[in-house]
């Protein structure tokens, strides 16, 4: 597994203090996620919105298995508990939230903030991907 903060990995120790952590210092601005990854398409990610409230998605596999959690206000506990879960590999993330398929092909419910969630991803993939390649290189 991968956590990722604003696009950098994190190379300390993989546990729930340092999910907390990194979720704690998330700031709202468009530029401040957290992923959490099995590969580079199956994943958990996070961004907080302005209201301190959360916006959470996962994905498995493909963009047709791309879901939104639809649960009214995800506060840092839920959010903490989901990637917990996650990271550890049980399925309480899934059962104990409501999730909701993103058609991104429509107007649907989130889809703006996914969209965003999703760019971010593919941008830091593409970012560190092209660094990896340098560093080989050179």
């Amino acid at each position: 597994m991968k956590l990722e903060l604003n696009g950098t990995e994190l190379t300390e120790k993989l546990d729930d203090a340092l999910i907390t952590r990194s979720l704690q210092s998330l700031n709202g601005d468009d530029d401040s996620f957290l992923i959490l990854s099995k590969d580079s398409m199956s994943y958990i990610q996070t961004c907080k919105i302005r209201d301190g409230h959360y916006v959470l998605e996962y994905q498995e596999a493909s963009l047709e298995e791309h879901y939104e959690c639809t649960d009214e206000v995800l506060n840092l506990q839920k959010v903490s508990t989901a990637f917990s879960s996650y990271l550890k590999g049980t399925d309480e993330w899934k059962t104990s939230l409501t999730w909701q398929s993103l058609d991104f092909s429509s107007g649907s419910k989130g889809y703006a903030r996914s969209f965003k969630l999703l760019v971010l991803v593919i941008v830091v993939t593409v970012i560190t991907s092209t660094f990896l390649m340098l560093s080989l290189w050179l």
